[in-house]
């Protein structure tokens, strides 16, 4: 719980308003707060498949699971990206929202919509699929290294890159994260992620 708390990009904005100041974390947090909803668009259609990848796994009907995989993966493509697209298109203006002060947000916004698109068609289904099939001892390890990665990649980068940089750590550990827990499920399991 800890290390999602960290991947959530709430860690990013204390980095940044530790290490920049209180005017860029506001910033940082109004690029952030526009991208939960693109979270739990791609994440809602895992919730829903959770028992179903339980009961699946303790049957040991692996095809079916991987063609519930398939079906979660583009399920979530289908919801997160359009509100993607949105946030990338109209990105300036919804910061505008905020204040006058927050469109200066947009770059963070784009790298951090792309990490909760990584987040959300591979790694919180990779991540689920572990916790729902006995291998949540492997998911919490990868997901606690990726938050570790998270916490010092945005240390060694945002002195130097400001927010941007932070969220280009974020991204990183996304990326790590969803990668590490494919390899996992791939070599365990025998299922394939993203399963497009």
């Amino acid at each position: 719980s800890l290390a999602q708390l960290i991947i959530s990009q709430q860690a990013d904005v204390i980095v940044v308003g530790t290490m920049l100041s209180p005017s860029q974390a506001a910033v940082y947090g109004a690029a952030s707060q526009l991208t939960l909803p693109l979270m739990m668009a791609a994440s809602s259609v895992t919730f829903v498949a959770q028992p179903m990848i339980a009961s699946l796994f303790s049957q040991q009907d692996t095809p079916r699971l991987q063609s519930l995989i398939r079906v979660v993966t583009w399920g979530s493509l289908a919801l997160a990206g359009p509100v993607a697209v949105v946030l990338i298109a109209g990105g300036p203006w919804l910061l505008r929202l905020y204040g006058e002060w927050a469109p200066a947000g947009y770059p963070i916004l784009v790298i951090l919509t792309f990490a909760q698109l990584v987040v959300g068609l591979m790694g919180a289904l990779a991540g689920y699929l572990l916790t729902m099939t006995a291998h949540e001892r492997e998911a919490a390890w990868i997901i606690g290294l990726s938050a570790v990665l998270n916490i010092l990649l945005a240390l060694a980068l945002t002195p130097r890159f400001g927010g941007v940089g932070t969220a280009c750590a974020t991204l990183t550990a996304a990326l790590a994260r969803a990668v590490a827990l494919g390899v996992y499920v791939r070599r365990t399991m025998r299922l394939r992620l993203p399963a497009f």
